[in-house]
């Protein structure tokens, strides 16, 4: 049967085909950008329906991360003038300042009482000349009981892993793939694995061999939107200092990206995820990131015209590290602004002030990561000094993230493989396709129809019509994809795979 983008004559099925597909089959009148908006909302919800309907093997990805080991070197102190801080006076070795230890768990003992803080931040504190001492300074996000309490036991640990906020299940779980394969077991509930730890020690640590889902956690989203202007005043001595294609020198460098109209969006990122490079300059994955603030106004600036500033709040006094100075804390909420730049034009490559080396770039209107800057940081300023942008990491919405959580607290930094089910990506622009087989289109259209129709004119019958088609088409992927010659049960095509209830144990319930 042929697929929905071929029996519409479109070779590739992307937002723009599947309304042109709707308009065709339901002879939908209304054009315009209130049209438009209403086809686009119909698609993006029967895309999001067909991935719940839809056989999983048609969805399914890899996804790795690195276990955290605990760390429970020393003693630490309280600060005596700051009970958000812990002090680890001039360690030998010194604590990862590096992110990866913000928004993890430090366990402090005092007396035979365990109490459990997060890590807003840590970094390294040099002490007062003449001495040479540089102690590690672990700012909590609860301040501690007092400001005396001296040489306490700790251990850093993590005790939940989140996922990337798209990914809708855990399938399965598998240790160390390349060296050491094992799949660890999957918990049928978090009760049960709280139970199995209650038993065998909930402080154990070790290679984990179980897992089930843990908490929900939402990353605090920016309550604001970033402003933008081209108006600084120009330097007197060299006008330049403040040009795009320039530096803070007001020295041209022409490797700068060509200059245009640009709008900004800004999530708040906390902590980040070992040993995985993600951003062209190295920057780790982000451990929490929050859903993004409102697009900033578009600035259009040109080569050696003003600069691009763009303003946002001091967070960091927002969360309240920002409001003393004498404060170890001061400036350490640990949050960062991650911000993502859409380009909307480009300045014309024959104007002859424009002098960059690359004067044509692609103009999508997408935004991917262009710069990362401290919590406290309120002005940056856009020369084209951070081009190009990091299309590897496009900015998607993100409501929050679900844990794995395990049996034992890591010791060893193992791999670990995750095949999981991923939420679609919302279809925005005309050229965006969704991210399904083409054997999927037909249905995806014919569920939109049946939305729409429904929906408009409240027609049962027509209604019933597409929906009839869309599960005609639903029963087709299901006998296409779930038992095809690449996509198997748990326990192969043996007698085995029956089980009490007609099906695999693990298809009961997932992590």
């Amino acid at each position: 049967m042929l697929s929905g983008a071929y029996l519409y004559g479109e070779r590739t099925m992307n937002l723009y085909s599947l309304r042109e597909a709707i308009r065709t089959k339901t002879a939908y009148p209304e054009r315009g950008d209130t049209g438009k908006a209403r086809l686009n909302r119909v698609i993006n919800y029967a895309l999001r329906q067909l991935r719940r309907d839809a056989p999983e093997a048609l969805f399914r990805e890899e996804w790795r991360f690195n276990l955290e080991t605990e760390f429970s070197t020393g003693t630490i102190n309280v600060d005596t003038s700051d009970p958000l801080c812990m002090i680890r006076v001039n360690p030998s070795t010194h604590l990862a300042t590096d992110g990866t230890l913000r928004a993890r768990w430090i366990e402090i003992k005092k007396g035979d009482t365990y109490h459990i803080r997060r890590i807003r931040d840590v970094y390294e504190l040099p002490a007062a000349p003449p001495s040479t001492a540089i102690d590690d300074i672990i700012v909590l996000d609860k301040p501690w009981q007092n400001t005396t309490d001296t040489n306490l036991t700790y251990r850093i640990f993590t005790y939940e892993y989140p996922y990337p906020a798209d990914v809708e299940k855990i399938r399965s779980v598998i240790r160390n793939p390349e060296t050491n394969p094992r799949e660890l077991m999957e918990t049928l509930h978090p009760e049960s694995l709280a139970a199995w730890r209650l038993g065998v020690g909930w402080r154990d640590t070790g290679s984990p061999d179980k897992y089930a889902r843990g908490d929900f956690y939402q990353q605090d989203s920016p309550h604001y939107t970033p402003t933008v202007s081209i108006s600084a005043a120009n330097n007197t001595v060299n006008p330049f200092k403040t040009a795009w294609g320039y530096d803070s020198n007001g020295t041209e460098q022409t490797a700068y990206g060509p200059a245009g109209k640009f709008s900004y969006k800004v999530c708040h990122v906390w902590g980040r995820l070992p040993h995985l490079d993600v951003t062209q300059e190295g920057n780790l994955m982000p451990f929490y990131l929050s859903s993004p603030s409102s697009a900033s106004d578009k600035a259009e600036t040109a080569w050696g015209q003003t600069y691009i500033q763009i303003d946002t709040p001091h967070v960091d006094y927002v969360y309240g590290y920002g409001h003393n100075s004498s404060l170890k804390s001061y400036l350490h909420s640990g949050i960062e602004k991650w911000i993502f730049r859409a380009r909307h034009d480009i300045e014309s490559p024959t104007s002859p002030g424009n002098n960059a080396d690359v004067k044509s770039v692609e103009v999508d209107d997408i935004y991917y990561l262009w710069r990362i800057t401290d919590a406290s940081t309120t002005s940056t300023y856009d020369r084209g000094d951070d081009d190009p942008v990091d299309k590897r990491f496009q900015l998607k919405e993100s409501h929050g993230h679900f844990h794995l959580r395990f049996d034992k607290s890591a010791n060893v930094d193992d791999v670990m493989l995750c095949r999981t089910v991923r939420r679609p990506a919302v279809l925005e622009h005309d050229t965006d396709s969704p991210h399904i087989p083409p054997d999927c289109f037909e249905a995806l259209v014919s569920l939109a129809c049946a939305y729409l129709v429904g929906d408009r004119d409240g027609n049962p019958k027509r209604k019933t019509f597409y929906y009839t088609s869309y599960t005609l088409e639903l029963d087709r992927l299901k006998k296409a994809y779930t038992f095809s010659g690449a996509e198997q049960g748990p326990f192969g095509n043996g007698l085995s795979s029956w089980s009490r209830y007609g099906v695999s144990p693990h298809d009961i319930t997932e992590a």
